[in-house]
């Protein structure tokens, strides 16, 4: 090859790199314009957070020139002097720097103006050719509007859960002093429909008595719509014998209808009586729908069927109608009775038969939550047809099991009634009349406490058969003397049955009842048969401590905080085997709290996922299913390599108190069962 060739060669190897480096400065020119025009700060600092590059874009989201901040902490210059957290974050994120990891992470900043606004720093660190570190990059995104409608967000459901609370309140407040004095007018006229009365002194105790149910219902229907609404009310299913259901229902209404020129028949194609339901909310459906057939039909006939739609995978599927031959309602208000505060004849105030326009509204809800659906059909003139869907498990059938209470006498079961020991607490001198008269008529022997701290001391002086307890008296009130009764040592009836008398209407006192020891709760305004069956449960031979029983012909019942299915499911009628098993549970839960605690602040991720597996089941074999499906997706997290570790705090802060409740009801728990058994 000649000098020429070589040279014409290198000439065109000259120019090839010359263009290669040309477009590489024309791509790195391209990106540089991409990168000043993102609306994205980017600023350079060394190993020691002095700043060292301002790109413009930074310069506009600050405000300071890169002459002003070259050779400055960033700390220093934007940093609030007073913003102890974000000091500690930004050195936390600093030290992660030092050791080489990229870290995103949100911080507020400081503007020249004075302004704080939250920005998204990415950072990296920065090498040199020898692969030193040098210092980092950070890329800041202006976050301060996503926080502002973060915090507008946080505020509104503040206010919405303050409103929700101020709604709790007010409807428990309104629910106590309304019905409290109800509970008088109502309670007093059942006593004095049982005197010798005229024939006119009857007709006025009749007004009373429907005029207070009447103002009772009106009541109950708008405290119902509230809870359904805020999502308090819960399915229950139990096993249920649905014909017999229908039947008794039906059997109510004849005697309510006595009076008028109605007949009510059934019409029950049903070839799987027994099912699983929710038996309160369905016989609520039920009392709805015929009640209002019955308010708006004169004359002629209602009728109550039921035919099976379809059966599948161990569920059937019933469609209910209650068709009556009552006034009708008119094609364009067919959809519009299932609104709230509507009824068929119009809006409620200018309604002449005084419901409340809720009855079809909570019916359809309640329907819809079971899994339903509801329609009417209806010609003016001639009739409606209320038509509702619902699909339940089958139950197998249960062996009736006769009662010894029922096959006594009146007379022996009154005796056994009269040698009971009975406690009031109660603060209300009319309720307190009316339960003392209740009691007096069957010859109960009661003492009557004005509070909760009287009705503590004479629990520690005398063993009572059972005692009822308001839940709102002064001094101390229901859920606390019952807490004392149940743990101090001086009380002769830590094992009593306590009823609650109360007329709030709130689930979480309730609740919160039964977490304190009570049995069972009967609300106000309540009938004199619901204080006798409760004696005539509690005189029951078999329950009583001197006499020999039979555990096998007693089942232990589970207090309503529990899923009693899944209990039943676990332990049968083995009460020995579930309080065995609520033992290890408490003892497990309180041995792992403070290890998931040491876990979450020494923020071990294999720890804490090894004690959430632990406790993961054990929550299902003491009847709280919901918690072990928390505690399955808190595991699920957890696995989670791209969530940070501050996830699983939160999570734990949701939970913790709930547990914490958990573990003190298995306690109790545990006491009661161990009292059944000592009985």
């Amino acid at each position: 090859m000649t000098d020429k060739e070589r040279i014409n060669q290198l000439e065109i190897k000259i120019k090839s790199l010359h263009e290669g480096y040309r477009k590489e400065l024309l791509n790195l020119e391209k990106f540089k314009a991409m990168v000043m025009n993102l609306d994205q700060g980017i600023m350079v600092v060394d190993n020691d957070d002095v700043i060292t590059k301002v790109y413009e874009s930074f310069e506009k989201l600050t405000g300071y020139s890169e002459e002003e901040l070259i050779g400055k902490k960033a700390k220093d210059v934007f940093l609030n002097e007073g913003d102890i957290v974000a000091k500690l974050q930004f050195q936390e994120q600093m030290e992660l720097r030092r050791n080489g990891e990229a870290t995103a992470y949100e911080l507020p900043i400081l503007t020249k103006s004075g302004d704080e606004i939250w920005v998204s720093i990415s950072g990296t660190p920065l090498f040199d050719s020898n692969g030193i570190k040098i210092g980092s990059i950070g890329i800041h995104y202006d976050i301060s509007r996503q926080k502002r409608l973060q915090r507008a967000l946080q505020a509104a459901r503040e206010e919405s859960d303050r409103a929700k609370h101020a709604e709790e309140r007010f409807l428990a407040k309104m629910s106590h002093e309304i019905r409290t004095p109800l509970n008088a007018v109502i309670g007093m006229s059942y006593l004095l429909k049982g005197t010798r009365l005229t024939e006119e002194q009857q007709e006025y105790v009749d007004v009373i008595s429907r005029s207070g149910n009447l103002l009772l219902n009106l009541i109950n229907d708008i405290l119902d719509y509230s809870k359904i609404n805020s999502g308090q009310i819960q399915i229950r299913p139990v096993v249920c014998d649905l014909k017999e259901l229908l039947t008794n229902m039906a059997q109510t209404f004849k005697l309510k209808s006595l009076n008028k020129s109605i007949s009510i028949q059934t019409e029950l194609d049903i070839e799987h009586p027994w099912i699983k339901a929710d038996e309160t909310l369905l016989n609520q459906i039920l009392m709805n729908l015929i009640g209002n057939s019955e308010k708006f039909t004169e004359e002629g006939s209602i009728i109550i069927k039921a035919e099976p739609l379809a059966e599948f995978d161990k569920t059937v599927t019933y469609q209910f109608s209650i068709i009556d031959s009552g006034k009708g309602i008119a094609q364009d208000r067919l959809e519009a009775i299932f609104q709230e505060f509507v009824q068929e004849e119009g809006i409620v105030i200018h309604d002449s038969k005084g419901g409340t326009g809720l009855g079809l509204a909570i019916t359809k809800k309640v329907i819809e939550m079971m899994g339903g659906k509801i329609w009417a059909e209806s010609t003016v003139g001639v009739g409606t047809e209320m038509h509702f869907v619902l699909t339940f498990p089958i139950a197998q059938a249960e062996t009736p099991i006769a009662k010894s209470t029922e096959k006594e006498s009146p007379v022996r079961t009154n005796e056994l009634k009269e040698h009971l020991s009975v406690l009031v607490a109660e603060d209300n001198s009319m309720n307190q009349r009316y339960i003392s008269r209740i009691l007096e008529k069957i010859k109960v022997n009661f003492d009557l406490a004005n509070d909760g701290r009287i009705a503590v001391k004479l629990s520690s002086e005398k063993k009572y058969d059972v005692i009822f307890m308001d839940l709102f008296m002064p001094n101390l009130d229901g859920f606390e003397a019952t807490e004392k009764i149940r743990s101090e040592s001086s009380s002769k009836n830590n094992a009593t049955p306590i009823f609650a008398l109360s007329a709030t209407a709130v689930q979480q006192h309730k609740e919160k009842a039964l977490k304190m020891g009570m049995n069972g709760f009967i609300s106000k305004p309540f009938h004199p048969k619901e204080i006798d069956s409760v004696l005539r449960e509690i005189s029951n031979p078999l329950l009583k401590n001197n006499e020999p029983k039979n555990l096998d012909d007693l089942n232990y019942t589970y207090s309503e905080v529990f899923d009693s299915s899944t209990l039943n499911l676990y332990y049968g009628d083995d009460v020995e085997y579930a309080l065995e098993m609520f033992h290890i549970f408490s003892e497990q839960l309180e041995e792992i709290l403070p290890l998931i605690e040491n876990a979450l602040g020494g923020k071990n991720r294999s720890d804490l996922r090894h004690h959430v597996h632990k406790l993961k089941p054990t929550f299902t074999m003491v009847g709280f299913p919901a918690l072990t499906t928390f505690y399955e997706q808190w595991e699920r997290e957890i696995d989670r390599a791209d969530l940070d570790f501050d996830v699983f705090q939160g999570r734990w802060d949701e939970i913790e108190e709930q547990v914490r409740q958990t573990l003190l009801v298995v306690h109790q728990e545990a006491k009661n069962m161990k009292n059944f058994l000592n009985n």
